[in-house]
């Protein structure tokens, strides 16, 4: 009998784990990279935090962290950098550097500053300027701004960015929290209150520092305080905290695919003071379909049982999605962090979808099991996402802007965070061949924040 095993919902992929080898685990299973970090980290606070900061119940706040960390002995973890060989050469090749010679060095670590403060094309236009070499510019570029961010995401995918140390005592943890896209590296210190002791919150936050290693083979990394590093909660700090990101988390937003999502309130959870009921609506194409769970913490946990055709994916046979949502009826789960842009204020919910893989007879299509739970990403976002480039022209549609010929038109299908009172609204978008930017207006559909343009046509230079 043949068997099929495909990934159910979501058009998701089968995500592979990770296995890693036992020397990137040190200090009680902590990964390895992640323990200098955090004793550079400590190492600077540590005399402010046993001090205390703020008024004084703030201050003690800060000397029971200490206590904790130091029952934990994170104060005796090994000194050391953070060394990763090989980095250099992946971030170098993807400049087009094949070799790295001495003299790149110090490009290369004003390469990485720089791409700290301006966007990946503009480092990458510096630091051709700076070695004295001709900026790469059109078609070159934009290929060029791909490698280097894939070399980056290479160099740190496989690197496990948070850890989580369990304390003594029932609800105390002290996680660590290493964030590569902002280079920061956070320790949060938790008493969750569960051993009758007030609960509280101390939250130590450096910046990561990146320095070409002087043979220019490795990265080392270390990390320095941030300008205020402590930060001390009590009980209704935490409090005001989560009710404050509570009302801002309800409303719509908008995924990654470019789906609209509604958060609303379902009240107060009975078991906790920090815990709040909420529904999430996903509209995905003519569906929706309800999510319901709880936020606590800054985060939000839903539930959802298979019930529509929606929930499966698209490409398994529709024998196979039918039974899946009529007889098996798997439970869905979503699991969502509130992250905030310490700049703009603004909010992300930013996460993991988790859903089960199916294994069905090839002859006759029935499903035999439904196993192995797996994630994909989740991201949600309330502003303006243009979702993909609908080019109007031959069939088969175009596949990218550089084979559009001059004068010929295309759609832009977009997504909005809406004002609802507007029946329209206007996002401006750029030429990525010419650097001209134009606005494209679109008009409000009543199932959902999605446009369709009136073809818009960009003046492309003809070759």
């Amino acid at each position: 009998m043949k068997y099929h095993r495909f990934c159910l919902f979501l058009g998701a992929t089968a995500v592979v784990l990770a296995v890693f080898s036992s020397e990137l685990f040190a200090q009680g299973g902590v990964p390895r990279h992640l323990v200098p970090m955090a004793v550079d980290l400590l190492d600077s606070a540590k005399q402010k935090l046993k001090q205390g900061v703020g008024d004084t119940e703030h201050q003690e706040l800060c000397k029971r962290a200490y206590k904790m960390v130091r029952q934990n002995g994170l104060f005796h973890w090994a000194r050391g950098n953070y060394v990763q060989k090989g980095a250099t050469d992946k971030i170098a090749a993807s400049l087009g550097i094949e070799t790295v010679e001495p003299e790149d060095v110090k490009y290369l670590q004003v390469f990485l500053d720089v791409l700290k403060e301006v966007e990946t094309e503009q480092a990458i236009k510096d630091f051709y300027r700076s070695s004295g070499r001709k900026p790469p510019d059109g078609k070159r570029l934009l290929e060029m701004v791909e490698q280097v961010e894939k070399a980056l995401t290479v160099c740190t995918k496989d690197l496990p960015t948070e850890y989580t140390i369990e304390g003594f005592e029932k609800g105390e943890s002290i996680r660590l929290k290493w964030i590569p896209k902002t280079a920061k590296f956070n320790i949060h210190i938790i008493d969750a209150g569960d051993n009758d002791s007030e609960p509280f919150r101390v939250s130590i936050t450096g910046n990561v520092n990146e320095k070409v290693s002087s043979d220019g083979g490795s990265i080392v990394r270390f990390v320095e305080p941030a300008l205020d590093p402590i930060q001390a909660k009590n009980a209704l700090d935490m409090e005001k905290d989560a009710e404050e990101t509570f009302n801002e988390i309800l409303g719509e937003w908008i995924d990654q695919n470019g789906d609209r999502w509604v958060i609303e309130s379902r009240g107060e959870e009975p078991s906790g003071k920090y815990s709040r009921l909420v529904r999430l609506t996903h509209y995905k194409k003519s569906a929706l379909l309800d999510w319901e769970g709880r936020f606590e913490f800054g985060q939000i946990k839903a539930k959802r049982k298979a019930t529509h055709l929606m929930d499966t994916k698209e490409e398994l046979p529709m024998e196979v999605r039918t039974q899946l949502i009529k007889s098996w009826q798997p439970m869905l789960s979503l699991e969502l962090k509130t992250v905030r842009d310490k700049q703009t204020g603004s909010i992300e919910l930013n996460g993991l979808y988790w859903s089960w893989l199916v294994t069905y007879d090839g002859s006759d299509y029935e499903v035999t099991r439904v196993h192995s739970p797996y994630s994909k990403p989740l991201s949600l976002t309330d502003e303006a996402v243009i979702v993909f480039i609908d080019f109007t022209g031959p069939d088969p549609p175009y596949e990218s802007l550089d084979m559009i010929a001059p004068g010929d038109s295309f759609r832009v299908k977009v997504v909005f965070d809406s004002d609802p009172e507007s029946d329209s609204e206007s996002v401006t978008i750029t030429n990525p061949l010419t650097g001209n930017e134009i606005l494209v207006s679109a008009k409000q559909t009543k199932d959902a924040l999605v446009f369709l343009t009136d073809p818009v046509c960009f003046e492309l230079p003809s070759n």
